[in-house]
């Protein structure tokens, strides 16, 4: 992305701003308001995140994630922290819309989270989710396993349903 020394690619952080990384992340003693208008217009994107992240905004975390730093592993990092359909939803949707540049949507990126996370999230949402533009056969794979995942967990609930039925016959029968 722009950023030119956002410590995500491995590189040594100067100590100041990972001085300041530490503090966004570990203090709760700061206006995160007035912190995140100091930020604004800064290079300082990844501790924009942190902020963000701490005042809930998780959809304006994941677009500077995706977009300003172009770190999709790391948006998707976010999403796994979040632990929420959620998330993943906003991140799949951001993945499939045109980027704000006017770049084409990141259909590939959009394939590998579903890869990923796709069967923890429900078909129905992800089908609303897809856009009529991309390529169906892109995500037919994936759309294919989670929903071979979600008739297993469907049937493997009914099997032990139907196994804890016949086990309180059995003990009722005894009596």
């Amino acid at each position: 992305g722009d950023d030119e020394d956002d410590g995500g690619d491995g590189e040594a952080l100067p100590p100041l701003r990972a001085a300041l990384r530490a503090f966004l992340d570990r203090s709760e003693f700061f206006n995160l308001q007035g912190v995140l208008s100091a930020l604004k217009g800064t290079s300082l994107s990844r501790e924009q995140v942190l902020v963000h992240q701490k005042l809930g905004n998780h959809k304006e975390a994941l677009r500077l994630l995706t977009y300003v730093l172009n770190d999709r592993d790391g948006a998707v990092s976010y999403c796994e922290q979040l632990g929420t359909q959620e998330g993943y939803l906003t991140l799949l949707d951001m993945f499939l819309q045109p980027q704000p540049q006017g770049g084409p949507p990141l259909y590939a990126a959009a394939v590998r989270l579903l890869g990923s996370k796709g069967a923890s999230l429900s078909p129905q949402r992800v089908l609303d989710a897809l856009s009529s533009e991309m390529p169906l056969p892109l995500a037919y794979e994936t759309l294919a396993r989670m929903l071979r995942e979600r008739m297993h967990r469907k049937r493997a609930g009914q099997a032990s349903k139907g196994l804890a039925k016949a086990h309180q016959l059995a003990v009722a029968q005894r009596r």
